[in-house]
């Protein structure tokens, strides 16, 4: 699949570009100053946070974003996914090598009976362990142990979708953004 033209969705103030706040990069530095994280952890756990709320938001945007970019919620919910899964694959990769794989499973991709669930804790389950491989945190650099994860995720079967494309493209410019503080 070609790549789609950025551009077009991820511009300046575009709904899709979520914000990178000062507030957001004070919570990063506690972190790697006070709380000893790794520089790339630190950016994927706020960023996690962060995409979050913008998720929210979006959410309450959703007829106007259906209505001025021509998607469906299929497409809204690829670009969620694209946007949150790689700082959750680093999130859940880093614990997992300090906590069992069912207990990180169950905050990050927690039980339920509805089968989207049930598909995104299998593929929490199969991706953790091949995204701890590829996570390398002996740089201080954090684009060094973020390229390879977000790398992975655009390999994935469900990066046909355009919108999942974006969605990964918006969680990379913001990853790169706040490692530029390191």
């Amino acid at each position: 699949m070609s790549k789609p033209n950025f551009d077009q969705v991820l511009f300046p103030d575009s709904p899709f570009v979520p914000p990178a706040t000062i507030q957001s990069a004070l919570n990063i530095h506690t972190l790697v100053q006070n709380d000893k994280y790794h520089p790339a952890i630190a950016i994927a756990r706020e960023l996690r946070d962060l995409f979050g709320e913008h998720i929210q938001f979006l959410d309450a945007q959703n007829e106007w974003l259906m209505e001025k970019f021509s998607i469906g919620q299929v497409e809204i919910d690829d670009y969620y996914f694209g946007l949150l899964v790689p700082v959750t694959l680093i999130i859940a990769a880093e614990l997992s090598r300090y906590n069992h794989l069912s207990n990180v499973l169950d905050f990050y991709f927690p039980t339920s009976n509805d089968q989207f669930f049930i598909d995104l804790r299998n593929y929490g389950t199969r991706h953790i362990p091949l995204v701890r491989n590829l996570l390398h945190l002996g740089s201080p650099d954090p684009m060094f142990s973020a390229k390879p994860v977000y790398k992975h995720c655009g390999l994935e079967v469900f990066s046909f979708s355009q919108w999942y494309q974006v969605g990964l493209e918006a969680g990379l410019r913001t990853f790169r953004q706040f490692a530029q503080l390191f």
